[in-house]
């Protein structure tokens, strides 16, 4: 992608956008860099994240047979419920939000009906936006798509109380992140590094994990590494200086023990599944 969008100045980003033509790209047929980054057969993060939960279904499938579970609601049976961070929020499901995507959650809660969550998976995408700065072609918001604190806030409410799970009707719970851990939001008095004053770039804020973590839900994370791109100005006016608290952050925020890291040429996959089992079989030790 770098070698390919030298007009952006090196850009490794495969923004969607339904209105490119006013940002001046530079890329054949005037096509965004989503599009681009399909037609030059790169994969992308996304793509691989949605291969990677789509699959992760398999694999608790398998570990519900070998451990002889019944479903729905069994000791030992898993349920799930999946959400994208979507500015945008949903519009399909009564788990209504400014600031989580609905993928599956049938009535708003987990499901074991883990074919069903693995078809939803797979449709797992990237937030489609006008154009640069503008989340819709009327709402310049300054492209600030990506706001932690009002999405843990929103998964914090839906997770009910968990517990002890030894038994379908006292669930233990683990809230599940996968994330490059970089906030993108509006400004607010949190926010450690202000951009022009109004927008806010940082490192995943930890606070929320901290309250979710005090209700006795154990939180699970892989962080997919923000890689550094020396190339884009962007990139070194912002997001350099912070950088090195990227990934220090994203382990703070998880549970002991249940903390992976990976890189782009790293296998998500393989990454998600161990750190699944190691959620699954903490909880059963714990029990």
């Amino acid at each position: 992608m770098v070698a390919n969008t030298s007009a952006q100045g090196g850009c490794a980003f495969a923004c969607h956008e339904s209105n490119p033509a006013g940002d001046g790209l530079g890329n054949p047929n005037g096509e965004d860099n989503y599009t681009l980054a399909k037609n030059l057969g790169v994969v992308t993060r996304i793509q691989n994240m949605a291969s990677a939960t789509s699959s992760l279904m398999t694999t608790a499938s398998q570990m519900m047979t070998s451990n002889n579970a019944t479903c729905p609601n069994g000791p030992g049976c898993y349920e799930m419920a999946i959400f994208t961070f979507n500015v945008q929020g949903t519009t399909n499901s009564q788990c209504s939000s400014t600031s989580i995507q609905t993928i599956y959650a049938p009535s708003c809660a987990p499901s074991s009906n883990l074919s069903a969550a693995q078809t939803a998976a797979a449709g797992i995408d990237v937030l489609e936006v006008c154009s640069n700065n503008y989340l819709t072609c009327s709402n310049n918001n300054n492209d600030t798509d990506t706001n932690f604190e009002k999405a843990m806030r929103t998964i914090n409410n839906i997770m009910p109380t968990p517990g002890s799970g030894t038994s379908g009707s006292s669930p233990q719970e683990v809230l599940f992140l996968v994330t490059d851990g970089v906030d993108d939001e509006v400004n607010s008095t949190s926010c450690s590094q202000t951009l022009d004053g109004s927008r806010c770039q940082q490192p995943f804020d930890t606070s929320w994990c901290t309250t979710v973590k005090s209700r006795g839900i154990r939180i699970a994370v892989l962080y997919t590494e923000y890689l550094p791109l020396p190339t884009n100005s962007w990139y070194n006016n912002w997001i350099a200086p912070f950088q090195s608290q990227i990934g220090t952050n994203m382990q703070s925020c998880a549970s002991a023990g249940l903390y992976f890291q990976v890189t782009t040429d790293g296998d998500i996959t393989a990454a998600m599944q161990a750190l699944f089992q190691q959620a699954v079989s903490t909880a059963r030790l714990s029990q």
